[in-house]
């Protein structure tokens, strides 16, 4: 069969696929933790949306030698927008009841970046700030997806107008398979740069991405399994692709490096199963996936996918989450909004005569969903801003923000950077110099020796990058999802400008959090650190790491606060169980080898008691999970100048 005859699209193996690919995303996201990689549902997706929507076009162009793109995009709209801004809006209301003022305030740009379907670009762009690292998991994380097939929506028809025009009349899918094979290529090798130097950009950009839809299209286009195709051969690569696909969601986790290289395997599974379509009286996947059961559930595919995220995050809010139970309550109680969302909400706008009919009013439907959505965004923002000015939540969103003012002058190095050119603080042009070196739990003492500095007319010198410790030792940030490379490089250069400028005193200070690293794996690294900053002749101190509390501070305070509850008591962390005496133990073992080298531990100074508060004297000590807020750690200037030798 070619794409000049016009016939239905709709494939139950296909529908079985999309069953197949939510039931791996939602198990995924339940936390049951069957399937570790059972985030490649996505890329599933991707795959059939590009076989689907190309197919569609390109019968539409060689039927009549054009494509409606007024009537394509109103199709689209009548069948994705409805339950999607439903569902934005529902989330909405439920955030409104679940979060403080300063919650809010963060997830109405969620919210407005997904009403106009830019939720990707936003979310790529929260997991590459440093700082935003540790807030709560968004309950519209998820749509990043949807929003990249919005994009892949209104580039496509484009496209394939583009090339139709100008590629003449003469043997059309050969040369729409070249187009399109071109896209696949560019996209795919600008998944593999970027996965290695900002995966973020990579998982979730629609170009690191269209190559997967470009995979279904070019299936669309050549169409492999002709009416003569052997049994034998669809059958098989309908059971390979279904394989592939498992192996993939079994084998893959979050440590894996994604999409990439890695996202072939999925991608091709669905390929497999796409283009050689299953004999329906000799193929038992084919029976399977075309299973009543299975079929409703690709039919709820769409709505199951934007409830599941939702549901999961607010009941983890509850504390419902972490057993079994509460996993297989949250599928079930998923897919129940998800088939009441089918029915009374996708299946009567996407089946609507009127709407049908006048591709206008379907427009303008849409336009006015995507307002009433957007809108709210906006307007709960509005009024989040308006609660925090009138209800005192000020100080929670300014101690979330006090953070040491290196990252905003650029002398804290991104993960990307490796430029070792120190930023100057206190006396620039004093002969004493004192250098700080480490990562980010370094930056956060910047206030308070940059404060010593400038009254004891010191010049002081740092040298910090986000995720890289001055210890060395191999570092993977789950960021990259693999070695981070950049940090190797920055720190050797780092330590022989150190042992050049030979100063007077070297601060080290680093977090203790780093993934996968033992204690004797820390110990090889101090070892080696030490012994290369002796070289300097410089006297050399390691502040001990300072407590990682284990919640977001402000956002505590906030919640406790506009609960109305004892903000002392809801917010407190005990002070034995979030110090790591282990790596702490190390540090002041390798120190005493040398008789230049000592150690400071301000923990007693941030918290003289077991149960230690997060709030003194007014000042909020730490604007996340464990960074000291810049105010608070300015307060300690006094108290850490004592631990510092004399005669600096």
């Amino acid at each position: 069969m070619s794409l000049h005859e016009k016939k239905s699209t709709f494939r139950p193996d296909i529908q079985g696929l999309r069953a197949f690919a939510v039931g791996l995303v939602v198990v995924y996201h339940s936390g049951l933790g069957w399937l570790p990689g059972g985030y490649i549902g996505v890329d599933i997706f991707f795959v059939i949306s590009g076989y689907l929507i190309s197919r569609m076009l390109l019968e539409e162009w060689y039927a009549d030698g054009r494509i409606d793109v007024l009537g394509f995009y109103a199709r689209r709209m009548r069948r994705l927008l409805p339950a999607a801004a439903v569902v934005l809006l529902c989330t909405t209301a439920f955030a409104r009841i679940m979060y403080s003022p300063v919650e809010i305030k963060t997830f109405s740009s969620d919210a407005i970046a997904t009403a106009v379907y830019l939720s990707n670009f936003w979310f790529a762009h929260l997991a590459t700030d440093y700082l935003a690292s540790d807030e709560a998991v968004s309950p519209l994380l998820h749509t990043w997806s949807l929003a990249v097939e919005e994009q892949f929506y209104i580039f496509w028809p484009a496209f394939l107008i583009l090339v139709g025009k100008t590629i003449g009349t003469r043997d059309q899918l050969r040369k729409f398979a070249i187009a399109i094979s071109v896209v696949i290529v560019f996209s795919f090798l600008i998944s593999l740069a970027l996965t290695h130097y900002s995966q973020p950009h990579a998982f979730f950009g629609s170009p690191t991405r269209a190559w997967e839809f470009g995979v279904g299209a070019i299936i669309a286009v050549l169409n492999p399994a002709q009416p003569g195709t052997a049994r034998l051969l669809s059958r098989g690569a309908g059971w390979l692709g279904l394989l592939l696909m498992i192996a993939a969601a079994l084998s893959f986790s979050t440590e894996t490096q994604f999409p990439g290289i890695a996202a072939l395997l999925p991608v091709i599974g669905a390929a497999l199963l796409i283009a050689f379509p299953l004999a329906p009286q000799s193929s038992v996947l084919h029976w399977i996936l075309s299973h009543r059961f299975v079929q409703f559930f690709g039919n709820i595919s769409y709505s199951f996918y934007l409830w599941h995220w939702p549901v999961f995050v607010f009941m983890g809010l509850y504390g419902l989450g972490g057993s079994w139970a509460a996993s297989f309550g949250g599928i079930a109680l998923s897919a129940s909004l998800a088939a009441a969302s089918y029915y009374t909400i996708e299946n009567p706008f996407r089946f609507n005569r009127t709407l049908v009919a006048n591709h206008v009013a379907a427009f303008g439907a849409s336009l006015a969903i995507i307002s009433l959505a957007l809108g709210a965004g906006v307007l709960t923002r509005y009024e989040a801003i308006a609660t925090i000015n009138s209800s005192g939540q000020q100080r929670f969103l300014a101690a979330r923000k006090d953070v040491p003012k290196s990252y905003a002058e650029g002398c804290h190095r991104k993960i990307s950077e490796e430029r070792v050119d120190p930023c100057v603080h206190g006396a620039p042009d004093s002969s004493r110099v004192i250098v700080l070196f480490g990562d980010s739990h370094a930056v956060h003492w910047v206030p308070a020796i940059e404060s010593i500095a400038r009254d004891n007319q010191i010049r002081l010198l740092t040298f910090t990058k986000s995720g890289c410790p001055s210890v060395l030792i191999e570092v993977r940030l789950p960021s990259l999802r693999r070695t981070y490379d950049e940090c190797t490089r920055w720190r050797e250069s780092v330590f022989r400008e150190i042992n050049r400028m030979s100063p007077s005193l070297v601060l080290l200070s680093n977090s203790y959090g780093y993934f996968g690293i033992d204690a004797a794996t820390w110990r090889d690294g101090v070892r080696k650190s030490l012994n290369r900053l002796n070289v300097s002749g410089a006297r050399v101190a390691i502040i001990r790491d300072t407590p990682r509390v284990g919640f977001n501070v402000p956002l505590c305070l906030s919640r406790a606060a506009w609960r109305d509850l004892n903000l002392d008591e809801e917010c407190q962390f005990d002070l034995a169980s979030t110090t790591n005496s282990i790596f702490d133990d190390v540090e002041k073992s390798e120190l005493s080898r040398f008789s230049n080298m000592f150690r400071i531990d301000m923990s007693n100074a941030i918290c003289d008691t077991p149960q230690c508060r997060v709030e003194r004297d007014g000042i909020i000590m730490f604007s996340d999970t464990n960074h000291l807020a810049a105010s608070f750690a300015r307060s300690l200037s006094d108290e850490l100048l004592t631990r510092l030798p004399k005669g600096l």
